[in-house]
């Protein structure tokens, strides 16, 4: 990490434990994690760094508390707009030669992390360099220059010792400062590396040839996820599905940036794209990864809320669309499965978010593929403002009159009352709206 300018840590009585906060990712998918992207992502990024250095100085007054470190010293590495950077800190004993080097930062190539936002710890103990004294005396070939500025001069090579490292181990990012600073003593007389998942929430590391079954069952374990993904389950009841939301925007403004477009423009080069423009700041991007989160736990809490109907079984699929994931539901006995969409649509005159966010819910034949071509694209649109519970309510009324009418519409006798402006446009588009009534409308 190079050389630092280290400072004393000084205490006010006993340190109080840190935790690093539950997650940093930011909500627009890119190739790092954490970013800047936008302004959402970034306000994530500011925090995460924040956050780190003070877990890091909680973790150095453990280090003196515990063990006598004296000296360290913490930086926070920013980096550019696309990337989350990291901090890192470096502790000194007084009576051992050498530092202890910790960084926290964010790997998003690493699938071993416990965290959405990929962050992991990376601590090593690294021994003194070697004396320059002592290196004078390993002299290499003395050659001269042949040719270039200081043509004839002699040269002579050394061979510079480097500094004696212990393995690199990953801390478990989701310890708290003080069983962190536990699991740094350790580091000091490692001789093997370790993963975050070989540390005991004492402080303590788990053996060699426990750390080997544990790995075993963990990537067993991540074959069985992978094979399981989409297929039916039985629905959980959660107390806490009924208060279940979705949040009340998903766009956010992006930074200031180099933008291009992925069609011809009006000024396009001779490849036919736009040519490259810094954005002001002013256009806005959708935060797919904070929708996809959040709508996973919208519609299972709904299947738990239509556990009470009979439904017993459900699985969540996502189709290629970003912004788009689906749920499927059935009962006992067989028959045709509920189907619920939630995502954003193009169709204006049918969201009534910022963000164009609707659900659209059907019965559709069992074994439909999603998207496949016998999908009737004709549901149940509702405005997002409902909890998981006041939506299954009014999903479950749906469900106990005609699926689908003639026209497109909502039965007469269930038809909603559409507010003053929106009349004209329904009758114009085949579509009503009004406020959270549920409306009958193509969607998706």
């Amino acid at each position: 990490m190079g050389k630092t300018q280290l400072k004393n840590i000084t205490t006010r009585g006993d340190p109080k434990p840190v935790r690093l906060a539950e997650n940093y990712a930011a909500g627009e998918v890119e190739l790092c994690v954490i970013h800047a992207y936008n302004a959402v992502d970034a306000e994530r990024k500011e925090r995460f760094h924040r956050d780190a250095s003070r877990f890091l100085h909680s973790v150095g007054a453990y280090l003196r508390r515990l063990a006598g470190f004296t000296q360290m010293s913490c930086h926070s590495n920013k980096g550019g707009i696309a990337v989350g950077g990291e901090v890192y800190a470096t502790y000194v004993h007084p009576e051992r030669r050498g530092r202890l080097d910790v960084a926290i930062e964010s790997d998003g190539f690493w699938e071993g992390s416990p965290r959405e936002d990929r962050l992991v710890i990376r601590a090593e103990w690294v021994g003194q360099e070697g004396d320059q004294s002592q290196l004078a005396s390993e002299r290499g070939p003395t050659f001269k220059r042949k040719s270039g500025r200081g043509k004839g001069v002699a040269l002579t090579a050394y061979r510079h010792s480097l500094p004696a490292r212990a393995p690199s181990l990953r801390l478990n990012p989701n310890y708290d400062s003080e069983v962190t600073a536990r699991c740094l003593l350790l580091v000091l007389e490692a001789d093997r590396a370790a993963e975050y998942w070989e540390w005991l929430p004492d402080g303590s590391r788990i053996s060699a040839e426990q750390a080997e079954v544990e790995r075993a069952e963990r990537r067993q374990a991540r074959e069985r996820e992978r094979r399981e993904r989409g297929q039916w389950g039985p629905i959980a009841e959660d107390p806490a599905a009924e208060t279940c939301q979705l949040q009340e925007n998903y766009l956010a403004a992006i930074s200031s940036r180099l933008l291009y477009a992925d069609a011809p423009q009006p000024g396009a080069n001779s490849r036919g794209l736009e040519q490259p423009r810094m954005s002001r700041g002013g256009e806005e991007t959708f935060l797919q990864r904070d929708f996809a989160r959040d709508a996973h736990a919208f519609l299972r809490a709904l299947g738990s809320c239509l556990r009470g109907a009979g439904y017993c079984e459900m699985r969540v699929e996502e189709p290629e669309r970003l912004m788009l994931v689906c749920a499927e539901y059935r009962k006992a006995e067989l028959g045709a499965v509920l189907r619920v969409k939630l995502g954003s649509v193009r169709n204006t005159d049918v969201a009534q978010r910022h963000d164009h966010l609707v659900i659209a819910a059907y019965l559709a034949p069992a074994g439909e593929a999603i998207g496949g071509e016998g999908e009737r694209c004709i549901g149940l649109g509702v405005p997002i403002r409902l909890s998981a519970a006041a939506y299954a309510s009014q999903l479950l009324v749906f469900l106990a009159a005609p699926v689908v009418a003639p026209d497109g519409q909502l039965p007469a006798a269930r038809a909603p009352t559409a507010r003053k402006g929106h009349r004209e446009r329904a009758k114009n588009t085949g579509a009503a709206s009004a406020g959270d009534d549920l409306v009958q409308v193509p969607l998706f």
